[in-house]
């Protein structure tokens, strides 16, 4: 069974660096491989995004998940839309890492990565990382997905 939880409106205006927007969200960590070198700024589609959560109550495959997204009218989010919210929906990666399926970024030897706002559960320190996208069905339940428009 799948949960959706949202919709969630960023603002996605301005002409801000990756480095600033990542500051914004005031994490406790970030990984520093997130930097406008590998995840650059580009121009984002004009209004607000609005972005929901799936939450599976099991561990998804693939398949599970784009029938689900495909059933909803949903589309991939950039890597823009993870930084984003962030910043502005501090709070809920609390209740959950939170993978974006973005275009991978790919690093060489090292395989693809995305992503994941995570949350340590004993103290709620907040942090921006990454996930292999070969592991994302064996550790996550929550996915974040935008809305067509």
């Amino acid at each position: 069974m799948v949960k959706i939880i949202g919709p969630f409106q960023i603002n996605t205006a301005g002409n801000r660096t990756t480095e600033d927007v990542v500051a914004a969200g005031n994490y406790s960590w970030a990984s520093e491989i997130v930097n406008g070198v590998n995840f650059p700024m580009r121009p984002m589609p004009e209004g607000l995004r609005e972005i929901v959560i799936l939450e599976f109550d099991h561990l998804p495959t693939q398949d599970q998940m784009l029938r689900v997204v495909s059933g909803q009218d949903l589309d991939f989010p950039r890597h823009e839309d993870a930084l984003f919210f962030g910043e502005q929906y501090p709070d809920e990666q609390c209740n959950g890492s939170i993978v974006f399926l973005h275009e991978p970024w790919k690093c060489l030897g090292d395989g693809s990565f995305v992503l994941v706002l995570q949350c340590d559960s004993a103290d709620k320190k907040r942090g921006l990382g990454l996930t292999t996208v070969g592991l994302i069905g064996t550790r996550n339940r929550r996915f974040a997905f935008v809305c067509k428009s």
